[in-house]
């Protein structure tokens, strides 16, 4: 309940980078809860994976947001049991690779 409040106010005050966070968060407490499709993945009634996908690897500056989604992505498949080869990103440059601790 507290993440979609969260969620709600990112959209209000067009926070993007947050609102990116979040919807990873609810992603895989949806997915832990029975809500989507099957367990380890986000798609469900309302929210498909591909579209958040695509929005975030097109703007450079939720680099951030993208990255704790594909953590998130990756929890939930891991706690599925899903193999790492299904939660691969798309052929493309690795937009990560600039990011270091």
């Amino acid at each position: 309940m507290q993440a979609e409040h969260g969620l709600a106010f990112a959209r209000k005050v067009g926070f993007a980078t947050i609102e990116g966070w979040i919807l990873g968060q609810l992603g895989l407490i949806r997915s832990l809860r029975g809500l989507t499709t099957r367990l380890g993945c986000f798609d469900e009634a309302v929210f498909r994976e591909n579209d958040l996908e695509r929005d975030l690897a097109g703007n450079p500056a939720l680099a951030l947001s993208e990255c704790w989604y594909y953590i998130r992505k990756l929890q939930a498949r891991f706690l599925a049991a899903n193999t790492w080869t299904r939660c691969r990103r798309p052929p493309g440059r690795n937009r990560f690779s600039g990011l270091r601790p």
